[in-house]
């Protein structure tokens, strides 16, 4: 429901800064504007979902290689000549 209302939202507020600026506007021209707010907001929705995931996988990279350096070294360390 959100996703459906959202873009509307967008466009509208696009419609009342462009007739505020004295840009006057055709049907055509607000259909089109209303039309083009759904990609637009696929877009946006998708970046930043891309942003989050990617923002995540390093995180998760950057745990496992200091768990890796700091921690299976710390281990290999404290072994006895022996167990190694």
């Amino acid at each position: 429901m959100v996703a459906l209302l959202v873009p509307l939202l967008f466009a509208y507020i696009s419609q009342v800064v462009r007739k505020a600026l004295g840009m006057n506007q055709d049907g055509e021209e607000v259909m089109a504007n209303y039309l083009s707010t759904y990609p637009i907001f696929m877009v946006i929705v998708s970046g930043v979902a891309g942003i989050v995931f990617a923002k995540r996988a390093v995180d998760k990279w950057r745990d496992s290689v200091r768990d890796e350096i700091y921690l299976v070294g710390e281990v290999l360390h404290n072994l006895d000549e022996l167990e190694r």
